[in-house]
């Protein structure tokens, strides 16, 4: 794609246009209020001076010559009282986006609302809402947008893993379950540990980072079939997972479409080889055995009995809980199940 800046600047303003293959893509004017620099937009570290219950607003020093106006309107709080004097404190610190420009003997409107506008997306940090341009009126690509901003925002507000002593073997049965009821149409094969397992982990996110691996390896055999699956091919995934003195390891085989040349960059924000993908999940999942002391592979996997090609397989290696009690960590008794 060819991209080019053109800007015209002129003592009363300045404009600047971006063209994408001679087509125009942005548009953009900005006028200098009085000769001074534009300042709304900009962000500033502010310590409230006076708040004034009467007209529901506060005083913010941001350094400037004259202090800010900060309405309720614009204050973001925890409080459920949405009285100024019971959100704000004289002296307190905080951040703050200029909203509007000085006017005569008025200081700057600010707001707590920040916002992070870029060419695509307007980050909001202090927001959960997730909105889409009224100007998709796609649902279907609406949803989508809404998808990959859901699963960017979890990937990154990741919190610190909360570890506990936890039994694996129960985490991937019941990952396992979960996709059996919900993939119907594959064989399901796993070889787990009968007894515990205990390792020192976080049960929610190891569960996601399973489950989506798992899930996963559906959506490869349901992408090999939209593309043309070979005659007499059984849809299988393959779940095994092996425990030793240092680490845990769980497989996860599929008989799909399997992997790409450029394997590794599956693991890259947003590279997806699927259509309805937000290519979110697996770095997802990467940054979660990650967050545990663990390493994640993507592989080929063995060639299935009656299968021509081989699919992918997806490799975690968790290390085994450091202060373990003795006796309590069985060894592994494997019980082969079938779905």
């Amino acid at each position: 794609m060819k991209r080019e800046i053109i800007a015209n600047v002129l003592p009363e303003e300045t404009r600047i246009a971006v063209l994408e293959d001679g087509q125009l893509a942005e548009f953009m004017i900005e006028r200098p209020a009085l000769g001074m620099a534009k300042l709304v937009g900009n962000i500033y570290k502010g310590k409230i001076e006076n708040v004034l219950p009467g007209i529901s607003s506060a005083f913010v020093n941001t350094g400037f010559e004259k202090n800010a106006y900060l309405y309720v309107t614009d204050v973001v709080s925890p409080s459920k009282d949405r009285h100024i004097e019971k959100m704000l404190k004289r002296g307190e610190e905080m951040m703050v986006q200029v909203a509007k420009e000085a006017i005569g003997t008025k200081g700057m409107k600010v707001t707590m609302d920040i916002s992070l506008p870029g060419r695509y997306l307007i980050y909001m940090p202090k927001s959960e809402h997730v909105g889409v341009s009224k100007h998709i009126e796609d649902p279907a690509e609406r949803e989508r947008l809404r998808r990959i901003v859901d699963e960017f925002s979890r990937f990154a507000r990741m919190p610190e893993p909360d570890r506990k002593e936890t039994d694996l073997v129960r985490l991937l049965r019941d990952a396992v379950t979960l996709q059996e009821a919900g993939q119907p149409g594959v064989r399901l094969v796993a070889a787990i540990p009968a007894g515990p397992v205990l390792m020192d982990l976080d049960a929610t996110m190891i569960s996601q980072a399973l489950t989506n691996l798992i899930k996963n390896a559906g959506e490869a055999i349901e992408t090999l079939q939209e593309k043309g699956a070979p005659a007499g091919h059984v849809p299988e995934i393959r779940v095994e997972m092996t425990t030793g003195d240092a680490e845990s390891v769980i497989r996860i085989m599929d008989n799909g479409i399997g992997l790409p040349p450029d394997r590794a960059r599956l693991f890259e924000p947003y590279v997806t080889t699927r259509e309805k993908g937000t290519g979110l999940g697996l770095p997802i999942v990467k940054k979660i055995i990650e967050e545990h002391g663990g390493h994640l592979a993507l592989l080929d996997a063995p060639v299935f009995d009656g299968n021509a090609h081989a699919g992918a397989m997806a490799e975690i290696r968790l290390p085994r809980l450091a202060r373990r009690r003795m006796g309590r960590n069985m060894g592994p008794q494997l019980a082969a199940q079938e779905g």
